[in-house]
């Protein structure tokens, strides 16, 4: 702490110790009558000014939407406002999408921090919970009961066998279900962390990340796989190395031990929600950006598993091979590509054809956790016990705020792709704490 006040101090003072030096040197260059010198640092001097004047005013400017959190917040009138309304009444929010963008008088700011929290809570809750209040059939209390978060039951191995079947369900539903059945060998044989896996992934994750809510900085996972300096004597730098590669194999043990004991850390089920303005100047409460933060560790396992799986699926070619997004080696700019033959192609041979995109809706918003594990086993060879202890990451959620968290950003996009071209319900329910500069979702 000690250090930390030096240095606040020492960039406090900074400018003004800068401007103290030009000027000094300005004037000595005049006592030696280096006239062009002297007017260069003078220069030099005024130009400094101006850019921390012009730092300052960006600053302010910036802050009317993009450093300042959120402040201001418009909603349809037609919502309720936070005195008035009944947790016990059901309301029918009119969609912010079907309004006039333009007409000032079908919209009302909020301002209050209260206020704007509330109305963030109400649209998440309606936003994210759609399946819950439509009464998809995944969300049914007796679908709920039979399919719970890691797919683990004894229903999810019927469907898993392609055995399963349910008279009470709908014919899409059933459907649905049947192409769920395992297409890779089932392997019980735990998959543990390597120290290759962890030292590869930390070495390229970039440290500006915004990760941990617990306070541990990306920075010193960084620290660990960090290059020795060469122009240390050799038996410091093999010391440093021994530190380093101890202190790896304790994150890797207990990493591990939460596979192999089925166990989630308290400070994983904490994750923080930033909601930040998608377009400047634009405080309608549907241009909302959500940006998830949770441990680094549990991002590291969560990418590390998935990840691999993934790789695995398409080196096999069990994933439906028109998908592009989310795939190792296939990004948008292929898929362009791609199209732009065909059209080619067809023009050329005079031969028709009919081209169908179909981009889904908020899709991510829509993966029930349950249906997402299903699909991942019938994919991939997943580690049961990896899904055992992320499920109490689910449940303590649903505990906290009487809702699934049905959202881990780095992970979303595996999961679509395992369900794709399938029927994609979710559940979830979002709790905001709101604080003065910026909201947060703590779960």
């Amino acid at each position: 702490m000690i250090l930390r006040d030096k240095v606040k101090t020492i960039h406090r003072e900074s400018a003004d110790r800068q401007d103290d030096m030009l000027l000094k040197l300005a004037n000595f260059a005049d006592d030696l009558e280096d006239k062009k010198k002297a007017t260069a640092l003078r220069q030099m001097r005024k130009g400094e000014k101006k850019t921390r004047v012009y730092c300052r005013m960006h600053f302010q400017q910036g802050r009317y939407n993009k450093g300042g959190g959120i402040t201001r917040l418009q909603v349809p009138v037609s919502w309720s406002i936070r005195d008035e309304y009944d947790e016990t009444a059901k309301y029918t929010l009119e969609h912010p999408k079907t309004i006039d963008q333009k007409d000032d008088d079908l919209w009302r700011e909020a301002n209050c921090p209260k206020g704007i929290e509330f109305l963030i809570r109400l649209r998440n809750q309606r936003h994210f919970g759609q399946a819950e209040t439509d009464g998809t059939p995944f969300t049914t209390d007796a679908m709920k009961h039979k399919f719970i978060w890691n797919a683990s039951s004894e229903e999810a191995e019927l469907v898993l066998e392609g055995n399963y079947t349910n008279e009470d369900i709908s014919e899409i539903s059933q459907l649905m279900l049947d192409n769920m059945t395992r297409v890779t060998e089932a392997d019980d044989r735990p998959q543990y962390i390597t120290h290759t896996e962890f030292s590869g992934k930390f070495r390229v994750w970039r440290e500006s990340t915004s990760t941990s809510p617990s306070g541990r900085h990306l920075g010193h996972y960084k620290a660990l796989v960090a290059t020795i300096y060469k122009s240390l004597k050799t038996c410091e730098r093999e010391r440093l190395h021994e530190i380093q590669d101890d202190t790896i194999e304790c994150y890797i043990g207990l990493i591990n031990y939460t596979i192999k004991q089925r166990y989630s850390f308290e400070r994983w089920k904490k994750i923080v929600n930033m909601m930040i303005y998608k377009e400047e100047r634009n405080v309608k409460i549907h241009r909302l950006k959500v940006i998830h933060l949770y441990e680094a560790d549990l991002g590291f396992l969560l990418g590390a598993k998935w990840g691999k799986s993934m790789k695995t699926a398409v080196k096999d070619r069990s994933l439906h091979q028109g998908q592009y997004g989310g795939l190792p080696g296939r990004d948008c700019t292929s898929l362009t590509y791609l199209e732009e033959l065909r059209l080619d192609y067809s023009l050329i041979t005079r031969f028709s054809f009919a081209h169908f995109d179909n981009d889904a809706t908020v899709c991510y918003d829509r993966i029930l956790c349950s249906i997402a594990s299903l699909a991942g086993r019938k994919y991939e060879n997943i580690d049961q016990n990896f899904g055992y202890f992320i499920s109490p990451l689910y449940q303590v959620s649903n505990t906290w705020n009487r809702t699934g968290l049905d959202q881990l950003t780095n992970n979303l996009v595996l999961y679509l792709e395992r369900i794709v071209r399938k029927p994609q319900y979710e559940s979830t329910r979002d709790e905001i704490r709101i604080s003065r500069w910026r909201i947060h979702r703590t779960i």
